[in-house]
């Protein structure tokens, strides 16, 4: 199962998300086509971090992911917009994906 954490410079976990993140690998396995261009290289087995550069290019691609969601994956969307917005609000933050 995959894992979502904010972390800072040092490696710290700043804020993580919380609940289970079960059904995010199948959210991510539907990221695919042009409108798509990072989360289709989140990796489920390795780790994956984002930069606050490349927060407002992933804050799109979560909004497109929504248009085809179930209410439970929205809940999940929700929790994780909840990150990557932290991640928008200060320097030196980084979202990190850790795949199993």
């Amino acid at each position: 199962m995959m894992h979502v954490v904010v972390e800072d410079e040092r490696g710290k976990v700043v804020e993580e998300l919380t609940g289970s993140a079960d059904g995010l690998n199948d959210l991510l396995a539907r990221c695919s086509g042009e409108e798509f261009v990072l989360l289709p290289f989140v990796d489920p087995y390795g780790d994956t971090v984002f930069n606050r550069l490349q927060i407002p290019s992933l804050i799109r691609e979560l909004r497109r992911l929504r248009e085809t969601t179930t209410p439970r994956e929205l809940d999940l969307l929700d929790r994780l917009d909840r990150l990557v917005n932290r991640c928008q609000e200060d320097v030196h933050l980084y979202l990190r994906f850790l795949g199993d």
